[in-house]
């Protein structure tokens, strides 16, 4: 509940998409590469401060 997804993309390679998911109050928490590769960056663990 609350996630953003954004998706970046490249003009010169139209194949090449990166998408990235964003949850309020922790900030980015997975991006994904949609290009075949397999590329992906999550996060595994958060703690909250204060």
């Amino acid at each position: 509940k609350g996630v953003l997804m954004t998706r970046d993309l490249v003009p010169t390679e139209p194949k090449v998409q990166e998408l990235k998911f964003y949850v309020p109050d922790v900030g980015p928490v997975l991006s994904v590469h949609t290009d075949g590769t397999g590329g992906r960056g999550e996060l595994v663990s958060y703690s909250r401060g204060g």
